[in-house]
């Protein structure tokens, strides 16, 4: 990748200016998302030296345009209902270009600080499998010792499972018996070696499988299989594969694997079957599948279609020709109609969580406004800053709105701050517009720091 290339101070101002300017139209999950692969997967530098860079420049990208950040929007809408003039375009780019060269030139000073943790120095995160005793087996009767599952390459005997009870910090001298499930950690590619031992089946259920052939599958936020366990939801059934091992990032996972309540993230290894590909759920339940792009792309000829549509939405809405919403609303049926986007893949994405919230935050705001709260809030910062005239109130909301950002999210923080602001600014007789910066530019600045992004 060419953003990679070159010293790391001239990789880390590439790939800074790239997606900043990117996040600048587009949502910033989507450029670190669209991102994160090629960098991480990059041979010339640590990926931990971009992969942070990335994330921030990419954040404060948001604020240079009205639609870098949905932040941004929610404050230019109540702003047109209080009657104000709505927010232009690059109302926020002398602001956001500063604050980006700012941060900018902050990551390369700093960059020898940033961690560095190379590849050959990751710390391995090991996988949690089973493996069952079957009748005949010449392990039984014999101890874990005698039987050499002591001395087992990258994989270690953890728990052994017998008539439903755990055994714990297994010994050398523990006798093997018919049924006992063996549960290992260690590195998945460790597996063929349990092969070796005589009636120890590393796939249960009559499910036989080609272990040689495995594939990892990361459980997805969207899943409905989240906080059940694998028996419950008959996972060989319903994905025609059988579930080798999981891993859980660095926690100690207890019990068998059916028994192991999924959750986003958690990282299965399987044994798939034939059938296993040709499932209609996989992109729904997984995020990712081990040799198989669960990504949508388009055609060359519908991509261009797409880009040049949005941007010509972008440009009529500069021009004061279409308003930006509805130009968007435009956009989105038409691109549904010609096939480009599914329905069901915008049911899949739609952040329902956050429209609640968001939503929440904002009637409560009008709340505010409507029974006079926020004006008597805003009476008696008046008595408290009336000698330090409107600088020391436009610090005050500022404040007062970085700490809102700490203890709800940012679109909420910013909906609840502006009818406090707007009066304010009323009470001192100014121009509110530069207040009803500071309301969303607050959590701006908070979003450059790396704590909360939404």
């Amino acid at each position: 990748m060419s953003l990679s290339k070159g010293s790391l101070v001239k990789s880390v101002t590439k790939l800074g200016l790239s997606s900043a300017f990117l996040s600048s139209f587009t949502n910033n999950t989507a450029v670190v998302a669209s991102l994160i692969s090629a960098i991480k997967d990059n041979p010339n530098h640590s990926p931990s030296k971009l992969l942070l860079p990335l994330s921030y420049t990419a954040i404060l990208g948001g604020t240079i345009t009205l639609i870098g950040t949905s932040t941004n929007l929610i404050v230019n809408g109540f702003a047109v209902d209080a009657g104000m003039q709505p927010l232009g375009f690059f109302d926020f780019t002398l602001v956001g270009l500063g604050a980006l060269s700012v941060g900018l030139i902050t990551i390369l000073v700093m960059l020898k600080y940033l961690p560095d943790n190379g590849k050959s120095d990751q710390e391995v995160v090991p996988f949690y499998l089973e493996g069952k005793i079957q009748t005949g087996s010449k392990l039984i009767g014999r101890t874990v010792e005698e039987n050499g599952l002591r001395d087992l390459k990258d994989l270690f005997l953890a728990e052994i499972i017998r008539n439903n009870e755990r055994i714990c910090a297994v010994t050398p001298q523990q006798i093997i018996q018919q049924n006992d499930v063996l549960l290992f950690v260690g590195d998945i590619k460790s597996v063929p070696l349990l092969t070796r031992f005589d009636g120890l089946k590393v796939v249960h259920d009559n499910h036989e499988k080609d272990i040689e052939h495995l594939v990892e599958v990361v459980v997805s936020q969207s899943s409905k299989f989240i906080g059940k366990t694998v028996k419950e939801i008959r996972f060989r059934e319903q994905f025609h594969a059988a579930v080798i091992a999981i891993r859980r990032g660095h926690d100690r996972l207890q019990g068998g694997l059916g028994q192991v309540q999924l959750q986003a993230g958690d990282s299965l290894i399987l044994a798939p079957g034939k059938n296993f590909y040709s499932l209609p759920n996989l992109k729904r339940e997984f995020v990712y599948i081990s040799g198989l792009d669960l990504q949508t792309h388009l055609a060359p000829k519908q991509s261009n279609i797409v880009l040049l549509s949005f941007a010509g939405v972008l440009g009529l809405s500069i021009f004061g020709v279409v308003p930006l919403v509805k130009g968007l609303l435009v956009l989105l049926i038409g691109l549904m109609l010609s096939g480009t986007i599914k329905l069901n893949e915008i049911k899949r994405r739609f952040p329902l969580e956050l429209l609640v919230v968001v939503g929440s935050a904002i009637g409560l705001a009008k709340l505010m406004i409507g029974t006079g709260l926020a004006g008597q809030i805003s009476s008696a910062l008046f008595m408290v800053l009336g000698d330090f005239g409107p600088y020391g109130a436009f610090i005050a909301i500022f404040l007062m709105t970085v700490l809102f950002t700490e203890l709800i999210t940012n679109n909420a923080a910013a909906a609840l701050s502006f009818p406090v602001a707007y009066s304010l600014a009323v009470g001192f007789n100014v121009d509110p517009l530069p207040i009803m910066a500071v309301a969303f530019g607050r959590q701006v600045l908070y979003h450059h720091l790396g704590i909360k992004q939404i």
